[in-house]
């Protein structure tokens, strides 16, 4: 199943990793950090330091367009207010911490990126903020009437949303199949292929459920059930060109709502292992087997991690049980993975653990 679903951790759990030392070291230099996203002070014209040389072809395209844009920034400050100054400042000044992108982004790809990638990363992600508040900006004078008023927490929410919900049906026009957005949550939205909706649906396909307030495994959960329901609900009204968001159809909202989202995701982004919980009131079992899915792709020198998922290490679960669904899970995969002409090798790893925290 083809999917994208804004969430960067395991769809079973995230840990609180200990850092690396090549963490440690940028710590060092960074140890006066107040946050993730940081301000330093502006560099004084005599210390600026001297600029990569561009090559001789670069020159002839670059220096008209850098003359002109430097003149336009130029009469824009020189007529911007005394606060219009100060923002601008406090913007050129700030930046993300390099080692918090840096941590970010292993945490995802599993790979230690260079500096170049962290900086790069940095940089867009500044844009990215830059952005979002001046769409927050606009929903709050649209709300207000122009009336000045300080930018709450609601308008930034609204902007993401939006933000999130125009790239994915963008993304969506490019994809080589029929898709279906569900959005469950702000931060919960799956790209559905609609041909695979059949086979989600029928009894054959499941899952190994790991009820985890009791700690006990199953391949027949009622919970399967109302999750096959919900497909088989979403089946009926694609035709209808259903909007399938929270915000904006009070139907779809109503029937996701009393749902388990950890457990619907988990199913449809096709993991063998799927977490269940009803309540708060969870049994404390840290230690965990850890399965990872590495795939090295054609062009890329770095293998990326594919699927992450967990099992917990406690007495009432078998772990032969388990072991055995995994390694049938992956078998089922190589069939695909053998007949693709960008995958070059995949490998599955697996690492048990003592966990000093486990967070869902």
């Amino acid at each position: 199943m083809e999917h994208f679903l804004n969430d960067n951790n395991d769809h079973n759990s995230s840990f609180f990793q200990p850092p690396t030392q090549d963490d440690e070291i940028e710590q060092a230099d960074e140890a006066n950090s107040p946050s993730h996203m940081e301000t330093t002070s502006p560099v004084k014209a005599e210390s600026k330091p001297a600029e990569a040389p561009v090559p001789k072809v670069m020159r002839a395209y670059q220096k008209p367009v850098d003359e002109e844009a430097n003149i336009k920034l130029q009469v824009l400050v020189s007529n911007f207010s005394d606060e219009q100054l100060d923002r601008y400042e406090m913007y050129r000044r700030s930046a993300f911490s390099k080692v918090s992108i840096k941590r970010l982004m292993h945490s995802i790809t599993g790979t230690i990126p260079s500096s170049n990638v962290v900086i790069a990363m940095a940089g867009i992600a500044k844009v990215f903020i830059g952005e979002l508040v001046e769409e927050a900006l606009e929903i709050q004078r649209r709300e207000n009437e122009n009336k000045t008023t300080p930018l709450e927490p609601k308008h930034l929410r609204e902007a993401y949303r939006q933000n999130m919900r125009s790239l994915l049906n963008d993304l969506s026009k490019y994809l080589p199949f029929r898709s279906i957005l569900l959005k469950y949550s702000v931060n919960d939205l799956i790209i559905l292929n609609s041909t695979h909706l059949p086979r989600l649906i029928d009894i054959s396909n499941s899952a190994l459920i790991i009820d985890l307030n009791t700690i006990t495994i199953t391949g027949c959960h009622t919970i399967l059930n109302e999750i096959r329901n919900h497909l088989l609900w979403i089946d009926h009204q694609q035709s209808r060109q259903t909007d399938f968001d929270d915000e904006t159809n009070e139907e779809w909202a109503k029937l996701i709502r009393p749902m388990n989202h950890t457990t619907t995701f988990g199913y449809l982004l096709g993991y063998p292992i799927v977490y269940y919980y009803a309540s708060e009131t969870l049994t404390n079992a840290t230690t965990l087997k850890n399965f990872r899915l590495y795939v090295k792709l054609a062009d890329l020198d770095d293998e990326i991690l594919l699927y992450s998922f967990s099992s917990p290490v406690h007495d009432n679960i078998n772990e032969k049980t388990v072991d055995d669904v995994v390694n049938l899970w992956f078998s089922s995969l190589s069939p695909k993975m053998n007949s693709s002409d960008i995958v070059k090798h995949y490998h599955l790893e697996h690492q048990t653990r003592e966990q000093a925290t486990w967070c869902f």
